[in-house]
């Protein structure tokens, strides 16, 4: 199955070196961020994605919270079993999120790809990858790009092994990912 999977995936490394610690005043957790944070990733996944997939999940949900672009009424219809199991990850890791050019940003996000995703001229931070696995998805449309991130590409790479951040640095080589110590 590893040969489906693109080489600059397959090689990649599992060192963390890539993960930068800060701290800054937007580190402060308040009941009501971290359930805004939560409901974004909640909308942004599916209640059969992978635990590390859901974790991906929520390093966009922070990004997209501190960048000050997200909606908070993603998903209307929660999903109580996903809402607990994204609040529990979120509570067991530290504060991740993504950067370029050492600021949060907006990632958009697609639920799959036909196969790469796209460039936009908004986002210039965004590079086309791809993400041929999205072809085994129910929601797969040929005709649809996908900007960002593929979230049914980012489950799939993490039931196949990788980490969360291994699979973000994939469909987000642009972005940094910063770990907030604090």
């Amino acid at each position: 199955m590893m040969a489906l999977i693109p080489a600059a995936v397959v090689g990649m490394s599992t060192n963390k070196a890539s993960v930068t610690s800060s701290t800054s005043d937007s580190a402060v957790i308040g009941d009501d961020k971290i359930q805004k944070v939560v409901k974004i990733a909640e909308g942004l996944s599916c209640v059969d994605f992978c635990d590390e997939a859901l974790k991906a999940a929520l390093i966009i949900a922070e990004s997209n919270y501190l960048s000050g672009n997200y909606n908070e009424n993603v998903n209307n219809s929660s999903n109580k079993e996903l809402y607990s199991r994204i609040e529990s990850i979120y509570n067991s890791n530290n504060e991740i999120y993504l950067t370029y050019n050492d600021k949060p940003v907006y990632i958009p996000c697609s639920v799959c790809s036909n196969g790469a995703t796209a460039e936009n001229e908004k986002y210039n931070y965004l590079c086309s990858v791809a993400s041929p696995w999205d072809c085994d998805c129910q929601s797969f449309n040929n005709d649809i790009a996908c900007e960002g991130v593929s979230m049914y590409g980012v489950d799939y790479l993490c039931k196949k092994g990788y980490s969360a951040e291994e699979t973000l640095e994939y469909y987000l080589p642009k972005l940094k990912i910063m770990l907030t110590n604090g």
